[in-house]
């Protein structure tokens, strides 16, 4: 089974401190593939860079989740930001009151053309998105 990860739940797997304890690894490892967009690069690059500018990690745990991401990254499914992904994006925004990395998130998730693709994600707004086109959620309460 293929999960749709958005940069909420890759940041997750680096950043523990956010207030709850829930373990994402093993939910990740447990599917048989995942897929993302090409924007969740940088958006966890850019959470990461933000923690360790603020002393929420360290230079070498940034360093390490630096590393791990990109081992972790060669093996996701990428979508890229394509015309037809930034069209509908720009569609999906207007519709769902959504900010524009969300909306890059389900435009790349609806792009799968998959409906039994799950999204694993912790940003209401997008779930709530996601839900209405269809989608599964994972985990199932936030």
């Amino acid at each position: 089974m293929t999960a749709y990860l958005d940069a909420s739940a890759v940041v997750k797997l680096y950043l523990d401190d956010e207030g709850d304890a829930f373990d994402l690894r093993p939910i990740v490892d447990g599917f048989d593939s995942v897929t993302t967009s090409r924007l969740t690069y940088i958006e966890t690059h850019a959470a990461l860079a933000a923690a360790r500018r603020t002393g929420r990690i360290s230079a070498a745990r940034h360093a390490a989740a630096l590393d791990d991401l990109a081992i972790m990254w060669a093996t996701f499914n990428i979508i890229d930001l394509s015309q037809d992904v930034a069209h509908d994006a720009g569609e999906v925004a207007e519709t769902f009151d959504l900010r524009a990395g969300d909306a890059v998130q389900l435009a790349s998730l609806r792009a799968l053309a998959v409906a039994s693709v799950p999204l694993v994600a912790w940003d209401v707004r997008l779930r709530r998105a996601a839900i209405a086109n269809g989608f599964a959620c994972y985990p199932a309460e936030i």
